[in-house]
């Protein structure tokens, strides 16, 4: 049988013309750390590194303006997590390195390894170089977190008050280094991680590669997570004041999920089963692959005046057999109040998405009594979703997966 789709209609933003125009005063001189000889290094308007940071104080922030610029000079309240701070604190994801954010909190986590913020009592928006992300929230490829509260819908859309989080990626170097971390732990966790950077061609082809895995289980019966991401970023810089940042990064998500009895009333149970039982069985999943692509262009145009487009396009597939418990005659289950039966729910999702982003960045000032500069951008987003399901599949057995029946030690409504 031909199973039903359901296609939802295409949604398009567009945002022409102006975006938005900054304007800062910087009445005192920089402090800045420059080479003993020869010329002064200057940084990209639309770049952050950790080089500038002193310890685990970041002293420049690109969220908050979509430049780069000092934090001092900003109004927003700007929380920036640099690269040896999460290196130090042993951060694996997301979750683990906003957790030391003020006023900020997890506000859901799902199946799929990503997961949302509440800033100052709203839900934010988890973002990756400024751009709405899919993948799972891991930190193997992050070079810094910087969680910026307050408005911000005039430089990233729709967007909550309370703020967003923003996680930069990791991009090829000049110098030649290489890592390997490993990590194990309770309930078979096993993680490891690569970082390999080398340059191709002197200072004009750049290549580094970075890639974990991770898996682990819990204390619930068959309920087991494994993740694989692989991540290479290519750099060709042709001239000096233009190059171009192209990166691919793969996810494969597998996940047997945890479905327990519906207990209403913790002080009860309704079957007499042990704190690791899992009525989901090991034959269902919850399994998504991700690919993301990303093209950054940045040119400097002259010492006053910088452009940057970035492109990137998201296709995830995602699928997912799940068990449930309810109170209806599923398989057989005779309906007397007391009787639970298991249906299986069978549902797969197409997700591609769409961003093309354009900035021009206008510098003013005399460079040492005031300076000024101007965001004039646009941006231009399209989804697509295809969904098929929740499918309810009554009587479905495969492997160790059945419709068991549960009977109550007494009637249904007496457990409210």
């Amino acid at each position: 049988m031909k199973k039903p789709h359901r296609t939802l209609p295409r949604n398009r933003l567009l945002i022409p013309g102006l975006l938005t125009v900054l304007p800062f005063i910087t009445i005192a001189q920089e402090t800045s750390v420059a080479p003993i000889e020869g010329e002064p290094i200057r940084l990209s308007q639309f770049v952050v590194t950790s080089d500038t940071a002193v310890g685990y104080r970041s002293l420049d922030s690109i969220s908050g303006t979509n430049t780069r610029i000092s934090l001092r000079d900003l109004p927003q309240s700007i929380t920036v997590f640099n690269e040896e701070f999460l290196r130090d604190t042993g951060a694996n994801s997301l979750m683990e390195s906003v957790a030391f954010s003020a006023s900020t909190s997890v506000n859901s986590t799902n199946q799929f390894n990503r997961v949302t913020f509440a800033i100052r009592g709203y839900e934010s928006q988890t973002l990756r170089d400024g751009f709405s992300w899919f993948l799972g929230n891991d930190a193997y490829n992050v070079e810094r977190v910087e969680v910026v509260k307050g408005p911000a819908a005039v430089l990233y859309g729709s967007s909550q008050p309370g703020g967003f989080v923003n996680t930069i990626s990791k991009r090829p170097l000049r110098d030649a280094r290489a890592s390997v971390r490993a990590t194990v732990g309770s309930y078979s966790k096993r993680r490891a991680e690569i970082d390999v950077n080398r340059p191709i061609v002197g200072d004009k082809l750049l290549f580094r590669f970075l890639a974990a895995y991770d898996h682990f289980d819990t204390h619930r019966d068959f309920e087991n997570t494994e993740n694989i991401w692989i991540n290479p970023v290519v750099t060709w810089i042709p001239f000096d004041k233009v190059n171009l940042t192209v990166r691919w990064e793969r996810n494969q998500h597998r996940h047997v999920p945890v479905n327990g009895l519906p207990i209403n009333n913790p002080q009860t149970a309704w079957v007499d089963v042990p704190i690791s039982w899992n009525n989901a069985g090991p034959a269902v999943f919850e399994d998504m692959d991700v690919d993301a692509y990303n093209a950054d262009l940045q040119v400097e145009i002259n010492e006053r005046i910088s452009f940057r487009n970035q492109t990137t396009l998201v296709k995830q597939d995602r699928e997912e057999l799940r068990r449930a418990i309810n109170r209806l005659g599923v398989s057989g289950a005779p309906n007397d109040g007391r009787s639970l039966a298991a249906a299986i729910n069978y549902g797969y999702e197409r997700r591609e998405s769409f961003s093309n982003k354009a900035e021009l960045v206008i510098e003013f000032g005399n460079g040492s009594a005031w300076e000024n500069k101007t965001l004039i951008g646009t941006q231009y987003n399209d989804s697509f979703v295809r969904q098929v399901g929740p499918l309810r599949i009554p009587g479905f057995t495969t492997g160790e997966l059945t419709h068991d029946v549960f009977t109550l030690n007494r009637p249904f409504e007496q457990y409210y």
